[in-house]
């Protein structure tokens, strides 16, 4: 494992670190991490692996004290050992994080989503207007780890009235919408803005819905709720 040393230099959207791996930091406007750009490309492995080290400064600030514990970043390192072809998979940038997933920009262009749990919410199948994936499966067998290889989307030429366009479409398949909203917004309010990032447009030209857990059938979610409440009664 590299030994490294890392000291913080803040400007407004550039969160510099000296470090041996990682090359520049960036966040948004508001100071929210956007992106981690690689020196060189890693296996991902390699990536969990140093941000296990207590001495990865970045990694506590921006990881353990925020989303994720040491305890889950060490889980998927385990997980990523046992699954060598995912494990060794060499990524060059983090581009994408949350609560259950982490997204990796890989080496040939296409984009490696690490989640907790399925992808999918309530375990829905793929419709025609999420992101196709290229392929997936579980990590370990073990374990609630997945993996998701899907193509890498452009979101800086959307405009709203397209994503609109899809959402009413989603809408009309009778699928309910749910975090498409900056700063939690209802559909109704007067301020609302979309948050784009959870769409993107791929080669293909088409707009697609890149977070699937924004789309699900309320019957999904119940059937979904019932189930988690059952799991916690068996294992009392």
């Amino acid at each position: 494992m590299p030994q490294f040393k890392s000291s913080r230099i803040l400007t407004p959207q550039y969160d510099e670190f000296i470090s041996s791996y990682i090359s520049k930091v960036i966040t948004n406007e508001k100071g929210k991490l956007k992106a981690v750009i690689y020196k060189t490309p890693l296996p991902v492995l390699k990536i969990f692996k140093n941000m296990e080290n207590p001495k990865d400064v970045f990694a506590k600030e921006r990881f353990y004290t925020h989303l994720h514990s040491e305890e889950e970043i060490r889980r998927i390192s385990e997980a990523l050992k046992y699954n060598k072809e995912i494990g060794s998979t060499a990524v060059k940038a983090l581009i994408g994080f949350g609560a259950f997933a982490f997204a990796f920009e890989t080496e040939d262009g296409l984009v490696l989503k690490i989640t907790e749990g399925e992808h999918f919410p309530y375990g829905r199948k793929p419709a025609d207007f999420d992101l196709p994936v290229i392929k997936s499966g579980k990590i370990s067998p073990n374990d609630r780890l997945y993996y998701y290889l899907e193509e890498k989307v452009r979101q800086d030429n959307l405009e709203d009235a397209e994503i609109v366009k899809l959402i009413q479409y989603i809408q009309s398949k009778g699928y309910s919408m749910r975090d498409y909203l900056k700063d939690f917004a209802e559909p109704d309010a007067p301020h609302a803005e979309i948050k784009q990032k959870q769409f993107g447009r791929a080669s293909d030209g088409k707009i697609y819905l890149i977070d699937p857990g924004c789309a699900y059938l309320q019957t999904e979610e119940k059937t979904g709720f019932f189930k988690r409440v059952l799991e916690k009664i068996r294992n009392r």
